[in-house]
């Protein structure tokens, strides 16, 4: 037994919108698989460089605050840590354990914080120049 088909099969069409690199917005647009037609377009991909200044200096400033909310919060277990120490308390020694150890996480979150802050900080004063970054 024979089937046939009384519809044609085209070749499906589809689009590439972009392609980034370096800076440049590549569009490219094949219209038909058949014919095989591309049309390459290139055009200058400039960010809007206000809206990220303002993104980032957000981002700074809850940055900073955050770290502001850590060092408080280590400087609380270091007072308590500090209390329970001259208490010499027999054994057992959990909250002696437990305390050096919110220290030490929040002491690492503090300087995780702090980090952040100089590169974005950095990221923004390299935003400010006029000539091309590598990133």
């Amino acid at each position: 037994m024979k089937f046939s088909s009384s519809r044609k099969h085209k070749a499906p069409a589809f689009t590439v919108l972009a392609h980034q690199r370096w800076g440049f917005v590549y569009n490219l647009q094949e219209v038909d698989m058949a014919n095989l037609s591309v049309t390459v377009s290139m055009h200058n991909n400039q960010p809007d460089f206000s809206a990220l200044h303002a993104e980032l200096e957000a981002d700074i400033a809850a940055l900073l605050f955050i770290a502001k909310v850590k060092l408080e919060a280590l400087r609380q277990c270091q007072s308590e840590l500090l209390a329970l120490r001259e208490a010499r308390l027999p054994a057992p020694k959990f909250a002696l354990c437990r305390l050096l150890f919110e220290c030490r996480w929040t002491r690492r979150d503090r300087m995780k914080a702090l980090d952040t802050i100089a590169h974005q900080e950095r990221y923004l004063a390299n935003l400010r120049c006029d000539e091309h970054l590598p990133f």
